[in-house]
């Protein structure tokens, strides 16, 4: 925080709620009243806005490059919330950095946008296979369902504490966390 004061530089602060007095929170709130940033408050993932297809298409569409499969797919991101339970903007968010706004090899040959059992040691030999778009933005939606939120972690914080983006070490990727809210907010 001493940097981002010192440089003056604006930034996205993302307070955990699970600290003692919640003095996250206020300190980021200390620092936008200041104008260094926007805060953008840790949430449950399966708690969210009602979107209509335009609605997700105009937000999809804002954030995309011009080559992706995700441009005018909407009610695919909306199906996966609907059978999933979990926010259609963090759905899109989290196969878009995963595939690189679905332009991966592993997205493109396998429907994977999720990275789901992509290792680090050989990804595209370990990812699972998809049989479709559609397949793999729904089946991805529920596998994060079933192996996340129906286990309590309902937040990327929780969703990263249990493991699911690691580098090679072992350790935690935080960049993950980062760069999902960063497409989650971003507005190009």
């Amino acid at each position: 925080i001493a940097e981002i004061t010192a440089l003056n530089v604006v930034s996205i602060f993302i307070p955990s709620p699970y600290v003692a007095n919640n003095h996250q929170y206020y300190n980021a709130l200390e620092l936008k009243n200041s104008g260094c940033g926007e805060i953008l408050e840790e949430k449950d993932l399966t708690n969210y806005e009602i979107l209509s297809v335009d609605q997700m298409n105009t937000w999809i569409a804002e954030r995309a490059p011009k080559n992706s499969p995700f441009i005018g797919r909407g009610d695919v991101f909306l199906s996966a919330a609907k059978e999933s339970g979990l926010d259609p903007k963090y759905i899109a968010a989290h196969a878009a950095l995963e595939s690189a706004w679905g332009t991966s090899n592993i997205a493109k040959n396998k429907h994977n946008y999720f990275g789901i059992n992509a290792t680090n040691v050989n990804p595209g030999g370990n990812a699972y296979s998809f049989n479709s778009f559609e397949d793999g933005i729904v089946s991805g939606a529920k596998w994060i369902k079933k192996y996340y939120t129906d286990k309590g972690k309902t937040s990327i914080s929780d969703m990263l504490a249990a493991g699911y983006s690691q580098n090679d070490d072992g350790s935690p990727n935080t960049s993950w966390k980062e760069n999902i809210v960063s497409i989650m907010v971003n507005d190009k």
